[in-house]
């Protein structure tokens, strides 16, 4: 009797380390990117763990005009992803927009550190020669979700997630449309603004520079 329990014991212990085994293989080669974002002043910073398939990952500029997409350009390209199985990429956006005499906005600087260490600044050209009014919010954020800290998102080995929304307005009040109840930004509300920049975060298994 006392060794048909500990048989049956055995068994039971081998069978859960087998589940466990092949559950804790999964996890380590899931190919999803686990994005984790918090609003830091008026930019966004991200850490995002590549696992597995992700080749290079990067910062893509979408340029909005009457909610229409105006331009759309990778700014930020990494291609040492694929050197390092289980790589980490710690990244942080933020921008000034430049003013004019009489008030108005009449440019922008994106700028994006890497790694705490490197950081670049990049011109925006936009498709007005001047605007009225400018506003940004992190693009994940909603009134439902706008108390937390930290925002965790799990994405795919080719995959793009929203991270920070700049809208410029050109009406007399410098108004500017926001919907924070509605989905993540740029929804219909945003785009309602005369020009929308939205900076995402993308991955890909092969190569972003097509």
């Amino acid at each position: 009797m006392f060794k048909s329990k500990k048989i049956i014991v055995a068994s039971v212990t081998s069978i859960f380390m087998i589940i466990f085994t092949i559950f804790f293989s999964a996890y380590l080669n899931d190919n999803s990117v686990r994005l984790t974002a918090k609003q830091v002043g008026k930019g966004v910073e991200y850490t995002a763990k590549l696992n597995s398939d992700v080749k290079e990952c990067g910062i893509v500029e979408d340029i909005y005009m009457a909610g229409e997409l105006y331009s759309s350009r990778l700014v930020i390209y990494n291609d040492s992803v694929s050197a390092d199985k289980n790589y980490t990429e710690h990244g942080s956006l933020d921008y000034l927009v430049h003013s004019a005499e009489s008030g108005s906005f009449d440019g922008l600087d994106f700028i994006f550190r890497h790694n705490e260490s490197v950081t670049s600044t990049s011109q925006v050209t936009l498709p007005r020669e001047s605007y009225t009014g400018c506003g940004s919010r992190p693009s994940f954020m909603t009134a439902h979700n706008s108390s937390k800290k930290q925002f965790r998102f799990k994405l795919t080995a080719d995959d793009s997630f929203n991270l920070l929304t700049i809208a410029f307005s050109t009406m007399e009040d410098g108004g500017i449309y926001a919907n924070f109840d509605g989905k993540y930004a740029p929804n219909e509300q945003d785009l309602h603004n005369d020009t929308v920049i939205v900076y995402r975060f993308v991955t890909s298994s092969t190569s972003l520079r097509k």
